[in-house]
């Protein structure tokens, strides 16, 4: 009977060359269109506020609360804490 070889499975690899965008920080602010998050990307912080689009991902913010931030997509929703990537 032939024997057949283990397969090794790798795991997915991303196939965007996209950067990616650290969350590093989220500021509160009494008025909601006030509060920000703050990515890093390659060494440098920017700012975002609640409906400005992040970078040139195609992301943009869409809510903002003390311990997590909400972007989209194309319709896809995520949410993430400091020190998630994007």
């Amino acid at each position: 009977q032939p024997v057949s070889a283990p397969i090794a499975i790798q795991p997915a690899q991303a196939t965007s060359s996209e950067p990616q965008r650290t969350l590093r920080g989220i500021a509160i602010a009494t008025d909601a269109t006030q509060s920000a998050i703050l990515f890093e990307m390659n060494g440098v912080t920017q700012r975002y506020y609640i409906g400005e689009s992040i970078g040139s991902s195609g992301w943009s913010v869409v809510d903002i609360s003390n311990n997590y931030v909400s972007v989209r997509r194309n319709g896809e929703v995520r949410t993430i804490s400091i020190g998630q990537k994007l």
